[in-house]
């Protein structure tokens, strides 16, 4: 299923939101569900630490794995979250999949993957191990 990532900011305050092909948004999980502590409140537009925490959690959102997102999220938050400068944005996950295949110079397709508590899929990053 095809996510859609769109970020919007109400007055000051910046929200991102998720749909998996649904017409249904839900907001997109900080890191803390994941057994982490967030940087910062996720945040797009700057080169900050609230970009990198955004990366940080489209990156993991995509591929399952805080490994990969541990390594690219300065880069992603660099590349194409500063970049996003309006009040309203949106990705799809095939664009986020695309940056890493292409930062990471890999040729070749992904592999579907699972995650805990999702049962949407994800991408496997790993070279053909589980993601986690």
């Amino acid at each position: 299923m095809q996510h859609l990532y769109v970020g919007i900011r109400v007055g000051e305050d910046p929200v991102v939101l998720v749909t998996a092909g649904r017409r249904s948004f839900k907001a997109l999980p900080t890191r803390t569900r994941y057994g982490a502590e967030p940087e910062a409140r996720p945040d797009w537009g700057t080169d900050a630490r609230g970009a990198r925490e955004l990366a940080w959690l489209l990156l993991f959102d995509v591929t399952g794995d805080r490994a990969v997102a541990d390594r690219l999220n300065a880069n992603y938050a660099l590349s194409v979250v500063s970049g996003l400068r309006n009040r309203v944005w949106s990705l799809t996950r095939h664009e986020v999949i695309g940056w890493v295949l292409t930062y990471e110079g890999s040729g070749s397709h992904p592999t579907p993957a699972s995650a805990p508590d999702d049962d949407d899929e994800l991408i496997d990053l790993t070279g053909g191990t589980d993601a986690k």
